[in-house]
């Protein structure tokens, strides 16, 4: 559902959608491990939880850093290509970039780089493109989860 949300959508609607993410996963989890449990010998119960356990957490590790590799990379795209599409001259998309990662910044308040109307500007495509690469970092997420279930 994610994917089909503009970038206008309020943040309460993607928390929805991701609670109901949320609460498939316990749900397919649970079963999972009901199963892969149920299949040990009751000796080695303990043993199986440990590295079930183990391989969740390094999994999920894994999975959260190239996630966000993923939509770090996606959304630094789409803002370089909004830009270049608003007719920004690309010497003057990598200045923007840099506004921006200054603009994101904790102490870019006491000292900004550009004017409160670009830094408006910039902080807005920053948003609409972290929603474009957010829903493309689900989408590849996705992808390699059916990839990993065939």
């Amino acid at each position: 559902a994610v994917l089909w949300l503009g970038a206008g959508t309020p943040y309460l609607i993607f928390a929805a959608c991701l609670l109901l993410f949320g609460a498939g996963y316990t749900l397919a989890n649970t079963a999972w491990e009901t199963l892969y449990m149920g299949s040990v010998p009751a000796g080695l119960a303990g043993l199986s939880a440990a590295i079930s356990s183990a391989a969740g957490q390094l999994g999920g590790v894994i999975a959260g850093t190239a996630l966000g590799l993923v939509l770090v990379s996606f959304g630094r795209r789409d803002f370089a290509l909004r830009l270049e599409a608003a007719g920004v001259p690309p010497e003057r998309v990598a200045q923007a970039t840099a506004a921006l990662d200054q603009l994101l910044q904790p102490e870019a308040l006491a000292d900004p780089l550009v004017s409160q109307e670009v830094a408006a500007r910039l902080l807005e495509g920053y948003r609409e493109s972290y929603a474009v690469a957010f829903a493309y970092s689900l989408l590849v997420a996705v992808a390699i989860t059916l990839a990993c279930i065939a």
